[in-house]
Parts: structure tokens; C-alpha cells; sequence
């Protein structure tokens, strides 16, 4: 058999087949081979602990010395089989074995062990398997099960690995060993038995609790956590957890409000990290003091115009680590493409609530709109559009009477409504108030050019798109 050519042909294909209750779509093979060519070696003996049809089975017999492969192929209170009649069930699992059987009759290093895993394990010496791949029952207590009756079989510098890493699976094998030291796209999980777990960080944002002005804007939170990303060197160990006292949280939503807006940088679960923390088993974690962890992006002698080779720096780490909740992003795209299509457009951010004075004391002097109409006034000699980001109703109106039809705006946005900043403003919902911000920001970033002030939110689309062209155009007001 020509491995490489089977390979490629299976690796687009489905890992499951089509059974009776599956989800229209399903993980193809690609995620899980790159797993396996990364960590699993040729000459490796693995014991695969639920095989099922045996997608993954064929993808490890090909890569890898001896498969043992593990499935008792009976109704073992799985929930792969939740809401199914017993029959389908049944039925599923029949046929699971049948394609299974049929598939691995190519692949004498294949052995099937029809049993339950807790059974299996007992066939198998201590320090005898070069790795394991656990992907059998995912209840709670049998991750934990697997997780502890596995481990000794496995030689020290060996693999235990996984699938479904999330939720109750997260939850148990990160009370079983902690973090793993790698979580891949496709929600594997690997372990490297004898190897120390990986350092971790934390950006921990407890919002409000030195001060009832204690609040930060949602970027100033994303610039947190993009300066403890550049101190850890490596955005796999960093998650981000804002708290419900965050001005963002949303109690019909509930949990971290991080999630509502962006994927965390790490693929670690913070609510597991938190576990590790409390057990003492992370030596370091950056958190809870804003300054702490935002010093390195942040003001700069009084600006946030910085030096090319800190915007270059912070533009790398965003684009590999803030990713925004596509729905969010949808929103942006489709206001884009209504109101602007392929006209050129200059963007520019007034924030109309500056003087709000912050938890630490300090007050921002608002920048002249005269001085906004004069840098606007110069760049629509060369762009068709403005557009505007602002929380101040007041700002907006002053702005169409003076460009009319050529001034767009986001027309879903929500104002302050109090002369405090809209992050202050209790009388705005949470996510609303964040969802908001995040779509703005990306509209700035679709500008062919951004007039921008020292504001997270504009200083968030210029780093946002690589490629933003921009000025910056309150450098001749002191902030504090």
C-alpha cells in the first residue's frame, strides 16, 4: 500500500461515519494527522481508546508501528448516543464495527480489543505503550477513569492525548493531570508523560474592585492582555478572565465576558487555569493590576503614537491572538457593504466624553472639533466618505450638518447618555456597550485612512488592520 497516497486521500474524508443522530457536519481527518505528525512517531506502539468506525484508527495504522484499537462497541451510556431510541443506538454501533472491520482488514498492525477500556487496561504492563489517544466514553467520571488507568501504561517521554478537550472533558482531565502541554483545532489535547507542565499566565481583570470609577474600556482590556502575551513569549499559555463586576458583563449571558467578544488567545479553558491556580501548580500569573500588565502597550509620553517597531510588534501578536467573534465581525462586514461598498473613506474617532475622570485620578482634555473638521476637511479633498466613531450623541449631529450625505456612522450604536464614558454608563446593557465598541473599531480598520487620537479604540484599529494608513492628530494636547 502507498501510505502517503492513502493518506491524502483520507484526510479530507470524515472521521465518523454519517450515523443515525450525527450533526450535518463533521470533523475530517486533516486536524487530527496534524496532531499525529507532530507528536506521534513511526515506530510508536498506541493504544487507541474508543475507535469507533475507525477514521482516526486508519490515520494512526498509517503513521505509527501497532495500533491497539479499543472499543466495545456496546451502549456504555455514551453521549454520542444521547436521544437516540435504543435501537438506533444499537444500530449505530453495528454498524460503527461493521465499516470498521471492513477498513482495517488492510492493516495487519492494527489489533481490535473489544472491550471496555477499563477491561483493556488490564492487558497492557506499566511503561509499555510509546502513547495513548483517549476519545472513548466522555462522561465525566470515565475521563478521569481513563485518564488515571492509562497513564502508568505509557513509557516516560510518551504521549497521552485526547480528544474533545472542552467542557466536562476540559474539567476532567484538567483535574486529573492539569493543563496539557499542547490543545490542538480539532479540541485534541496531548500530554508528554515526564515532561514538566508549561509555565502559564493570567490575565486576570477584576474590574471595579479599588473604585467605583475603577473601570476600563474594553481595549484597554485587549492591550492587557496584548502586553502579557508579549512578556510570556508564547500566546498558548495566556488566557484572559474579566470578572461580573466587568462594565461589559452581561447577566442574562452570564461566565467571562472575554468570550462574548473574542476567542481567548490560548485554547486553554481560564476557568481550568483558575483550578491550577488555586491549587498552586502555576509559578507565575500576571494579573488584576491593570498598569502591571498593560505598560507595555499602552501611553506612551502622553500619546500613543508609538515608535514603528512597538506597532509592528503589537500588530504581530493581534493578529495571532485576537480573534473576534465572527458574528460580531459579520455585523461589520455587512454595515460595510451597505454603506460604503467600493468607495474610499477617511475615519475618524471624537470622543466627546473625555473629561470623564478616570479611577486613578487623572482627566483627559477633549480634543477642539474645529481642530476634527480642519484634519477632516483635508483628507476629503481625497476621500468620497467620512466616517465617525463617537459616544456622544451632540458630536454626531454637529458632524452631519456639517458633511451631510458624505458622513457615515454606525447606526446601531448606543450614546452615553450620562456625559461619562460609555463604559461608566450604567443605563447601557453590558454586551451591548462592548459589541458596540468592537464593531467600530473594525469599521475604523476598514478606513483607507484613519485620522486617530490617544484612544484604545482608535489605536485598536490601526494595529487591527496591518495595513491601516493613519495619522495621529491630538499631539498637541497634554494628556495626563
Amino acid at each position: 500500500m502507498d501510505k502517503e497516497a492513502r493518506l491524502n486521500e483520507i484526510l479530507d474524508q470524515p472521521r465518523m461515519f454519517n450515523h443515525v443522530g450525527s450533526v450535518e457536519r463533521q470533523q475530517v481527518g486533516r486536524p487530527f494527522y496534524e496532531v499525529v505528525k507532530k507528536h506521534f512517531k513511526p515506530h510508536f506502539h498506541v493504544a487507541e481508546i474508543g475507535s469507533y468506525s475507525g477514521g482516526s484508527t486508519e490515520i494512526l495504522a498509517l503513521c505509527c508501528e501497532k495500533v491497539y484499537s479499543i472499543d466495545p462497541y456496546t451502549d456504555n451510556d455514551n453521549p454520542i448516543q444521547e436521544g437516540l431510541t435504543m435501537e438506533d443506538a444499537l444500530k449505530n454501533l453495528s454498524e460503527a464495527e461493521r465499516i470498521f472491520i471492513e477498513k482495517m482488514s488492510k492493516y495487519p498492525n492494527v489489533i481490535k480489543i473489544r472491550k471496555l477500556s477499563m477491561e483493556a487496561v488490564r492487558d497492557f504492563e506499566d511503561n509499555s505503550l510509546d502513547a495513548v489517544y483517549i476519545d472513548g466514553n466522555h462522561r465525566y467520571d470515565s475521563v478521569v477513569a481513563d485518564m488515571a488507568a492509562w497513564w502508568p501504561k505509557v513509557k516516560d517521554g510518551g504521549i497521552v492525548a485526547g480528544h474533545d478537550y472542552y467542557e466536562n472533558i476540559a474539567l476532567a482531565v484538567s483535574n486529573a493531570r492539569g493543563v496539557p502541554h499542547e490543545v490542538f483545532d480539532d479540541s485534541s489535547f496531548v500530554f508528554v508523560k515526564g515532561q514538566k507542565n508549561p509555565q502559564k499566565f493570567l490575565v486576570k481583570t477584576v474590574q471595579d474592585s479599588d473604585s467605583p470609577n475603577g473601570k476600563y474600556g474594553l481595549f484597554a482590556v485587549v492591550f492587557q492582555a496584548l502586553g502579557v502575551l508579549d512578556s510570556a513569549k508564547n500566546g498558548e499559555h495566556v488566557s484572559v478572565v474579566m470578572d461580573g463586576k466587568s462594565p461589559y458583563y452581561d447577566r442574562a449571558r452570564g461566565g467571562n465576558p472575554w468570550y462574548y467578544f473574542f476567542a481567548q488567545p490560548s485554547r486553554f479553558m481560564p476557568e481550568y487555569v483558575l483550578k491550577d491556580a488555586e491549587r498552586g501548580n502555576i509559578p507565575n500569573i500576571r494579573h488584576d493590576a491593570f498598569t502591571e500588565c498593560s505598560g507595555t502597550f499602552s501611553f506612551r509620553g502622553g500619546t500613543m503614537d508609538w515608535e514603528p517597531k512597538v506597532v509592528a510588534r503589537c500588530r504581530d501578536l493581534c493578529q495571532k491572538y485576537i480573534r473576534i467573534h465572527p458574528a460580531i465581525l459579520k455585523k461589520a462586514d455587512d454595515f460595510w457593504s451597505a454603506k460604503v461598498g467600493k468607495r474610499t473613506v477617511a475615519g475618524i474617532q471624537v470622543r466627546g466624553t473625555d473629561l470623564w475622570t478616570t479611577g486613578h485620578g487623572h482627566g483627559q482634555t477633549p480634543i477642539d472639533i474645529w481642530h476634527c473638521f480642519k484634519e477632516l476637511d483635508k483628507e476629503l479633498e481625497k476621500y468620497e466618505l467620512a466616517y465617525l466613531v463617537t459616544d456622544e450623541a451632540r458630536t454626531l449631529e454637529m458632524f452631519k450638518a456639517r458633511y451631510g450625505g458624505r458622513l457615515i456612522h454606525y447606526d446601531d450604536v448606543a450614546f452615553s447618555k450620562t456625559g461619562m464614558a460609555i463604559h461608566h454608563d450604567p443605563k447601557i446593557n453590558g454586551y451591548k456597550r462592548g459589541e458596540d465598541v468592537v464593531v467600530e473599531s473594525v469599521l475604523l480598520s476598514k478606513c483607507d485612512y484613519i485620522l486617530a487620537m490617544s484612544s484604545n479604540i482608535a489605536r485598536f484599529a490601526t494595529i487591527y488592520n496591518p495595513r491601516a494608513r493613519y495619522r495621529f492628530i491630538d499631539r498637541h494636547i497634554k494628556y495626563e
